[in-house]
């Protein structure tokens, strides 16, 4: 259930009154809550479920980093081995953009993650009056917030493996003109 989605149903069944069942068997991390409400008793049950978020974005972040550190690094290789130039530059041109690259995606990706924890910290906040209501509620139930150190490292390292796929395609290539057609051909297939 995503966040706005349980919100929602909170203040609906505090607004309601009734009864809140958690399961006894949820554990306090990796779970959800799914809330149901029935019509007559006004009771709200909650049961325990997978919680695939943490895993989301932890996931997100490395495919954005590879894919990133795959183009980025292939475009420039392309870019500097236009030129006939040799092996030694296009492989030294790599590297740089791995650094650079690598340190991009971990600060954007910190950022924007830290946002997103702050965002959703603030809501949780806004929820302190249901405390009383859902007091039972409370303990059987985590809510997953983003982490962004997690997210930056996931990101940063992502990109480097990515951009190895480029580097590594062309390093030992001493023709321009096959080295650019297998730096093209290899990326392409590594997205």
């Amino acid at each position: 259930v995503e966040t706005m989605e349980l919100k929602r149903m909170m203040k609906e069944f505090g607004r309601g009154g009734g009864i809140l069942e958690a399961s006894p068997h949820s554990k306090p991390q990796n779970t959800s809550v799914a809330i149901t409400m029935s019509s007559s008793p006004k009771v709200v049950q909650a049961e325990r479920n997978i919680d695939y978020q943490h895993r989301g974005q932890w996931l997100r972040a490395a495919m954005l980093g590879a894919n990133q550190g795959v183009v980025t690094t292939a475009s420039l290789m392309m870019g500097v081995g236009a030129e006939e130039s040799e092996t030694k530059s296009m492989v030294l041109s790599a590297l740089a953009a791995v650094v650079a690259g690598t340190c991009s995606m971990a600060i954007g990706e910190f950022v924007s993650v830290q946002t997103q924890h702050d965002v959703d910290l603030a809501g949780l906040k806004r929820e302190k009056k249901l405390k009383k209501t859902l007091h039972g509620f409370e303990h059987s139930t985590h809510i997953t917030l983003p982490n962004p150190i997690e997210a930056a490292c996931t990101s940063a390292l992502a990109f480097s493996m990515g951009a190895l796929a480029p580097l590594l395609s062309v390093a030992f290539i001493n023709h321009y003109i096959i080295r650019v057609g297998v730096l093209a051909g290899l990326s392409s297939l590594a997205l």
